[in-house]
């Protein structure tokens, strides 16, 4: 899950949660920390430093910032999350297999999977294109390998070189269409 779906449930939550204008607000009351999922130096940070100063101006109460980058942003997502609402992928995770789909949440047609592969240049022999196919596969297929990923918070999900060129164009064909749903223009 990734953490703008992970912040925008858990914002909609606490605003659900959130007392009424009756009620006088004791927050905060102590030192308000923003979590940022990446590595300092980078735009993230930069907005959070700049909210923070804000905030603190605001509320009188220090406000930190905290960088808690790894793993696609799951590190700091774990951090500030005590349970993950949904995940995007088609079906259940095997890392968290006690959280529903979009799908099974009521949200049917939302999926969005982080993916990544392998390619080798046009006009490479096929014999080799197949021999680090087949030394790719073999190698993600070990258990050593795919819990390395794991800890990452990735599912290695080998493939042929067919099945790949299936899924991408399927890819393209789903983000050609949110794409001219949404009206985007190149500049």
């Amino acid at each position: 899950m990734s953490l703008i779906r992970l912040t925008a449930a858990l914002a909609a939550a606490w605003l659900l949660a959130a007392p009424g204008p009756s009620r006088a607000l004791d927050f905060p009351t102590g030192v308000v920390r923003i979590v940022v999922p990446y590595l300092p130096g980078g735009s993230a940070e930069a907005q959070a430093r700049f909210l923070a100063a804000e905030l603190q101006k605001q509320w009188g109460k220090p406000v930190i910032i905290e960088n808690k980058p790894g793993a696609g942003t799951t590190i700091g997502a774990a951090f500030v999350a005590i349970k993950p609402l949904v995940v995007t992928t088609p079906q259940r995770s095997p890392l968290l297999p006690d959280v529903p789909t979009f799908a099974e949440a009521g949200f049917p047609g939302v999926e969005v999977s982080n993916w990544s592969s392998i390619i080798v240049p046009a006009g490479t022999p096929q014999d080799v294109a197949a021999f680090l196919n087949a030394s790719i596969v073999k190698a993600l297929e070990l258990p050593e390998v795919k819990a390395s990923y794991e800890k990452l918070g990735f599912v290695p999900q080998p493939s042929t070189r067919e099945e790949l060129a299936s899924f991408m164009k399927s890819e393209m064909q789903k983000y050609a269409e949110v794409i001219k749903r949404a009206g985007i223009q190149p500049n």
